[in-house]
């Protein structure tokens, strides 16, 4: 025992070790981090729920972030370790929930969520995805106990852990609902009456969350316009949860093939081949296939799902059955029968996934190219007066407040939510959202547009005085295209499926209104900063 606890606080040392490397340049938020904190800011009630219903997670995560900015303030740093914090905790409870089993089954799952680099990457980033984790494993841990032993402690745990999760994660129903099936098969025959009361519990709590679940599924939003369906997506999450080389943590390529190289063989798919040699192992020896259904019934559903359109499939999005694929994979490890098998085996997974943590390729995924503060840095520099004005792109003006004053300066913005307004006249958010593909088609492959040119000069420098500027900021990674890259896109109607509605629209957007400033105003200064460029144009 003393070895074990010895060997655990090795292995906790070490995760925290891997989790503290990014901070030694800590940089801005980006969108989906800034998201985090400002609705974290909100006043409760009335304020907190409207932020909670503009978005697609549940409150708890945000909950979490208000109680330690509250008394730890809402530094970056401070951010940033309060993910860390769960993410060391995620480490111990990984040990107990394969300690269920063995120490030994405890120690390697401990080890291998110590340095899975997803979880790495999660427990640096402002998001609510390593309490995911964390609740998944609790969620795990209690069902494993409660099929063991029936008892109260494990019946209340395990209730709470599971509500816990439900209300933390939108997709996590999925989950609960196939974890559920798993522990009633085990133990409806011994105690039918505890069955009875855990659906009752959950399902009361469940039935409290509908409000938000249904908010989140009505609700016609933008959100998913950045990213098409693939096949390979579903490839790129074992890759991502098996291996540290990340693939699919914002958005990966429609092609699994193109991103094959030594170096991706090696260290992706050589530690998920031996991660599912595990898993299909576990089926032979264990018959475990009933709690592997918990994990793959969800993972199939949420692909489904994102082949209509409605999510995108990220690895992130499933973080739920992380734990249990962990647990299984490293169990079947454990049971192959041949020592020398499973020993090169081990040796090679977590050889290969601890040396690729300290790779240039996994550490470029620390760095924020989409960090607000970057646009800070560049209005800073471009040393505009008061009332000069200043144009956003892509966000919209309150992504920015954090680490910039805007106060002094006349705002413009042409974002997410409104852009339908200046391309094209009657059109409504729900058209755009809809029928936005068939809507703005014709438009890329012309470079005319006077219905924006007219916007364009009476709502963003109609008042714009001789010697005052404007500072025009926007996003090259959504605004990459060519009018002539838009023009070919429009015309070829299977490329056309393929790029994000996204990237179409904002690189016209750049487009068009650098070239409409170019022509009316004096260009005085250009300067990029991550994937972040700012033009200032202005009035002769």
């Amino acid at each position: 025992m003393n070895f074990t606890i010895l060997a655990l606080f090795i292995i906790v040392i070490f995760g925290t070790y891997l989790r503290l490397l990014p901070f030694d340049s800590v940089q801005g938020l980006w969108n989906d981090e800034y998201v985090s904190w400002y609705i974290s800011q909100k006043p409760l009630l009335i304020e907190f729920a409207k932020g909670i219903f503009e978005q697609c997670h549940m409150p708890l995560y945000y909950l979490y972030l208000k109680f330690i900015t509250y008394i730890f303030g809402n530094s970056d740093v401070v951010l940033r370790l309060s993910s860390l914090i769960i993410g060391v905790l995620s480490i111990i409870v990984m040990y107990f929930v394969g300690k269920v089993n063995s120490n030994k089954l405890g120690l390697l799952c401990a080890f291998f969520t110590a340095i899975s680099g997803i979880l790495i990457y999660f427990s640096y980033e402002v998001r609510p995805y390593q309490l995911i984790f964390l609740f998944s494993e609790l969620t795990l841990l209690y069902s494993l106990k409660l099929v063991e032993k029936i008892d109260n402690k494990n019946l209340i745990l395990y209730i709470v852990s599971t509500c816990a999760l439900l209300f933390t994660h939108t997709l996590a129903f999925l989950y609960v609902i196939c974890n559920l099936v798993f522990v009633g098969f085990y133990i409806k025959d011994r105690k039918p009456n505890i069955i009875r009361k855990i659906i009752l519990f959950i399902g009361i709590f469940f039935l409290l969350l509908t409000p938000i679940i249904i908010n989140i599924i009505t609700t016609i939003s933008y959100s998913q316009w950045w990213s098409r369906y693939s096949f390979s997506k579903l490839l790129f999450f074992f890759t991502d949860i098996f291996s540290n080389y990340l693939i699919n943590i914002i958005n990966a390529p429609n092609n699994f093939i193109s991103v094959i190289n030594v170096s991706f063989i090696i260290f992706a798919i050589v530690p998920t081949v031996i991660c599912i040699l595990g898993l299909l192992n576990i089926i032979k020896v264990k018959n475990l296939h009933h709690l592997l259904f918990t994990a793959f019934v969800p993972l199939v559903i949420v692909f489904f799902v994102s082949m209509s359109g409605k999510l995108v499939f990220l690895t992130k999005y499933n973080f739920e059955i992380y734990p249990v694929l962990i647990y299984l994979s490293m169990m079947g490890i454990l049971e192959f029968k041949n020592l020398k098998f499973k020993i090169i085996l081990l040796t090679l997974i977590l050889l290969l996934n601890t040396g690729f943590l300290f790779s240039k390729d996994f550490k470029q995924h620390f760095y924020k190219p989409e960090s607000n503060k970057l646009v800070a840095e560049l209005l800073y520099s471009a040393k505009l007066k008061p009332n000069d004005i200043i144009l956003f792109t892509y966000y919209p003006r309150e992504r920015f407040s954090k680490y910039f004053d805007y106060s002094k300066y006349e705002i413009r913005e042409v974002h997410k939510g409104n852009f339908f307004y200046y391309l094209t006249p009657k059109t409504t958010y729900k058209d755009a959202v809809i029928n936005g593909d068939n809507i703005y088609k014709n438009i890329y492959k012309s470079n005319k547009n006077d219905y924006f040119s007219k916007k364009i000069e009476n709502e963003f420098y109609e008042n714009l005085i001789s010697g005052r500027k404007i500072a025009v900021i926007y996003l090259n990674s959504v605004s990459f295209l060519s009018d002539i890259q838009l023009m070919q896109i429009a015309q070829n109607n299977t490329l056309y499926k393929k790029v994000p509605q996204m990237y179409l629209i904002f690189s016209y957007v750049k487009n068009f209104l650098i070239k409409k400033m170019y022509a009316d105003l004096k260009i005085v200064k250009y300067e990029e900063n991550g994937d972040w460029s700012m033009i200032v144009f202005e009035k002769l």
